[in-house]
């Protein structure tokens, strides 16, 4: 549950190395959405990107 920040980085952790497309898939969100959600978790130190992947930090 929760917001949509929270659900994704639970499923980056379940996940490690999941990509923009494949989140936006699970969640059922559009991709550009996914994109700022993401850097705003990045800005807070929850998640890294690796290549074109994210990881927990």
């Amino acid at each position: 549950g929760g917001t949509r920040a929270e659900q994704a980085l639970e499923i980056v952790r379940q996940n490690p190395g999941v990509t923009i497309p494949e989140l936006a898939d699970r969640l059922g969100i559009k991709q550009n959405y996914l994109y700022r959600v993401m850097g705003g978790l990045e800005a807070d130190g929850a998640v890294k990107k690796d290549g074109r992947g994210f990881n927990a930090a």
